[in-house]
């Protein structure tokens, strides 16, 4: 099989068969598959499949506060690299307004991802453990030096980051398998045997050449702009780009870099602040400010810019896009998705805000099309919430009366259980909101057991047990 350049997906860079270094996005083309895009749908299911066995139990839409957490656990000030101060990321909603340019928001992009890399990696719960699994890498395996030395860009130069795309489908088979449900599970229907009683035809048929190679893989819809904070520049960027092969080439007016070997991926430098990149046809509509004018950019321009990690995802669209044979071979490859996705499907977009550092570290938000649809939606996440809330406690009791049950494992399942005790799930008009109330101690504990795992995982040291979390 011949091999064929790159396409994109993640940014990164390195040196290619053609031995010139290059700012690309890397995904195979033929890693393009069902199996693939049952991985982008996770995003979504994921978040269902978390709201079914960890949510709140309660009927009421507005439920009491929650009672504060209470944990034998070394308090924050104590712990490695971290206060106890509450709340150093004082987000109490995920909306609110955010200095995101909503015109690069295409019509055809169905999911944004907005991030703070510099307050993401500075924060108290997530620079400890970065510096963590960072101290006893080599440098050349360090992703962050890489990133600099590749880009010239340090991740602390970089204060804002927006990230578009659409799931990519692949092309149908032309002769597609056709399942059947079988119970369950998805059984694909076998074609009729042939009559033997019928002559064999006169006509030589040549054997099918192998053209996968040769079929045309999915267009990828992707873009994204990174804003760098006010002391940083992009002349470095630049002189990378020139060494990598990129050439500057001026569209409608404004310079677009590229290489050669990959014509799909395209760079723009807006200004000595703003960086823009994408697949080519959509960063020039993009440069151009042709978006902003759908439901994605609607959703994006009402969350709150004090998030730290947001995730929006324009959930009718990603699903309408999949077509009914797509649908029918992940089934049969992962059958009890199914009814995921069919509970998905009555959903029409979602938001997630993480915020480490905050007491509310986590929102969860799913907006549904009408009242009918939501209070079903809200019925069902409560109905297996509750079920999730009453089985993590048995687990703990199971695990604590084996013998041979490990220590740390049984310390981890009773963090888990606290943290799912704490879960909140509210109904206000057409939204249903999932939210983890946290506090500093509870923070601390969690990085001591990241900090074991890192350091079990690097040297398979035994754990040190931490105090016990009281339920």
């Amino acid at each position: 099989m011949k091999s064929k350049p790159f396409q994109s997906i993640i940014i990164s860079a390195g040196r290619t068969r053609y031995d010139s270094r290059c700012l690309l996005l890397s995904a195979h083309q033929k890693a393009i598959t069902m199996r693939n895009i049952y991985h982008y749908l996770h995003v979504l299911t994921l978040l269902v499949a978390v709201l079914f066995i960890t949510g709140c139990d309660s009927d009421e839409e507005t439920p009491p506060p929650l009672s504060p957490i209470v944990i034998d656990a070394p308090t924050a000030g104590n712990a490695e690299g971290t206060t106890d101060t509450p709340s150093t990321t004082p987000v109490t909603n995920i909306h609110g307004s955010n200095s995101a340019d909503t015109s690069v928001i295409l019509d055809d992009f169905q999911f944004a991802v907005l991030a703070r890399p510099t307050k993401i990696m500075t924060s108290k719960l997530v620079a400890p453990i970065m510096e963590a699994m960072l101290s006893a890498a080599p440098g050349n395996q360090n992703p962050l030096s890489q990133l600099q030395a590749q880009t010239g860009i340090a991740v602390t130069q970089i204060d804002r980051v927006l990230v578009l795309g659409s799931i990519p489908i692949p092309e149908q088979n032309d002769e597609p398998t056709i399942y059947e449900q079988q119970g369950n599970a998805f059984e694909p229907i076998e074609a009729a045997p042939a009559d033997e009683n019928q002559p064999a035809p006169e006509t030589t048929v040549e054997p099918a050449l192998d053209d996968a190679d040769d079929k045309k893989p999915p267009t990828m819809k992707y873009g994204a702009v990174i804003t760098l904070i006010d002391d940083a520049n992009t002349e470095s960027l630049i002189a990378r780009l020139k060494e990598g092969g990129f050439e500057v080439t001026t569209v409608d007016g404004r310079d677009i870099w590229q290489n050669s070997l990959f014509e799909e991926f395209a760079v723009h430098i807006k200004d000595n602040s703003t960086i823009m990149l994408g697949s080519k046809p959509e960063l020039l509509q993009m440069v151009a400010g042709k978006g902003g004018d759908n439901a994605l950019a609607e959703l994006v321009s009402s969350l709150s810019g004090d998030n730290l990690l947001v995730v929006a995802t324009e959930t009718k669209s990603i699903f309408d896009s999949v077509p009914d044979w797509a649908f029918d071979e992940l089934f049969a490859e992962t059958p009890l998705i199914a009814p995921v996705v069919a509970f998905m499907n009555k959903v029409s977009s979602s938001a997630i805000a993480i915020n480490p550092d905050s007491d509310t570290p986590i929102f969860i938000e799913l907006m549904t099309p009408d009242e009918e649809t939501t209070i079903d939606v809200f019925t069902q996440v409560n109905f297996f919430a509750s079920l999730g809330k009453s089985l993590l406690p048995n687990q703990v009791l199971q695990f604590e009366a084996n013998p041979n049950a490990e220590p740390e494992m049984i310390e981890a399942l009773k963090m888990a259980n606290t943290l799912v005790q704490n879960l909140s799930v509210t109904k206000t008009d057409n939204t249903i909101t999932v939210s983890l109330t946290t506090n500093g101690e509870l923070r601390a504990q969690f990085i001591k057991f990241i900090k074991m795992g890192i350091a079990h995982a690097k040297d398979g040291s035994t754990l040190e047990v931490p105090e016990s979390i009281p339920q």
